[in-house]
């Protein structure tokens, strides 16, 4: 099984590093592909793209099994559903999608949803018990589905991050913070 767990990864954090540790531990995938979002995705303070991956490579390079996709980042955005057929025929594997919470309460509205809720493993982590179990019934139910629920109490944001990257850096992997450094990213105030 291959598992994709996308994001902005603005920056990749300690967080982003735990869950992909959970996600290999519980499901030993042939691989977790990392795949940040490109940049028309609507975020403030999204950093370009390349940036990113370069980040998220650093991140996947500490694991046997993990890998950074450039997939978003060089196309338009189709949807999730063209990110997990895509990675379907390049591995020749069933594919499973990793999610945050906030995201399942969203799910529904993402392109052609419903197809991919019915035909992919949904991998969700459900922090500060963001979603409640009668709204993962009530999903369930509807899509004559299983959700994989993982409770996660790491939380680590990736804004409060940005917002000093000296104080929390901390919060990253050392090669993230060197390379952030490196390269004068987030700066806010002239903080560093």
């Amino acid at each position: 099984m291959i598992i994709l767990y996308g994001g902005s990864f603005n920056p990749p954090t300690m967080a982003h590093f735990k869950i992909i540790e959970i996600l290999d531990k519980l499901y030993t995938p042939s691989c977790i592909v990392l795949m940040p979002v490109g940049n028309n995705y609507n975020k403030p303070e999204l950093l370009d793209g390349n940036l990113r991956l370069a980040m998220t490579k650093l991140m996947t390079a500490k694991f046997s099994n993990a890998e950074t996709s450039d997939y978003e980042v060089k196309r338009p955005f189709e949807g999730t559903i063209r990110s997990l057929e895509y990675l379907e025929k390049t591995y020749q594997d069933k594919v499973a999608l990793a999610i945050g919470a906030d995201n399942l309460l969203y799910l529904e509205t993402w392109i052609e949803a419903e197809k991919l809720i019915k035909n992919y493993k949904i991998i969700v982590f459900n922090r500060d018990n963001l979603i409640t179990e009668e709204f993962i019934k009530d999903f369930e139910t509807k899509y004559e589905i299983i959700l994989d629920i993982i409770n996660f109490d790491f939380d680590i944001s990736a804004s409060l991050i940005r917002s000093n990257i000296k104080k929390y850096r901390k919060y990253l992997l050392p090669e993230v913070y060197k390379f952030i450094k490196k390269n004068k990213l987030y700066l806010k105030e002239g903080k560093r």
